[in-house]
């Protein structure tokens, strides 16, 4: 332990460490060190054991508690999220979401290939006007490739 006064001590313990069994704990310091580490995986006669102690007993209650709180708040939070699919589904959103995103897949498909013809033809030394014509592209948005592709 680290004493910083006369009121205040730091333990630091490696539970990894701890490799004693249950029968082995020589004091109550490695009794709750035992206990902190396989409070969430402890067996009915490891608990038996603990409860023969008021400390640890209260401990292991407050453990159960909050591990009852999470569940039931994880298992809330699992159906409000499976409501919100179902609405979403009945009212056409996910579908509609899809869609949207295959179109938008699809056109950004349009725009790279359309990208890389503009490429290949300023590669060829294609006049401005003749790609404008071909791609329906501007001018401007022609010279503004050529000059990314010059950097």
């Amino acid at each position: 332990y680290i004493l910083f006064n006369k009121d205040l001590r730091i333990v630091i313990v490696e539970l990894s460490k701890l490799n004693k069994s249950r029968a082995n704990l020589l004091d109550f310091k490695e009794l709750w060190c035992y206990f902190i580490g396989k409070s969430d995986k402890l067996t009915k006669e490891d608990r038996e054991h603990l409860s023969k102690y008021k400390e640890l007993e209260e401990a292991m209650e407050h453990f159960d508690k909050l591990s009852k709180e999470e569940k039931i708040q994880s298992a809330a939070l699992d159906k409000w999220r499976n409501e919100m699919f179902n609405i979403l589904d009945k009212s056409g959103w996910i579908e509609f979401g899809e869609e949207r995103g295959i179109e938008k897949g699809m056109e950004k498909g349009r725009q790279e290939s359309l990208l890389k013809v503009v490429s290949k033809m300023l590669e060829k030394k294609s006049e401005i006007n003749f790609i404008a014509e071909v791609t329906g592209l501007s001018k401007s948005e022609i010279l503004k490739l050529k000059k990314e592709k010059v950097k």
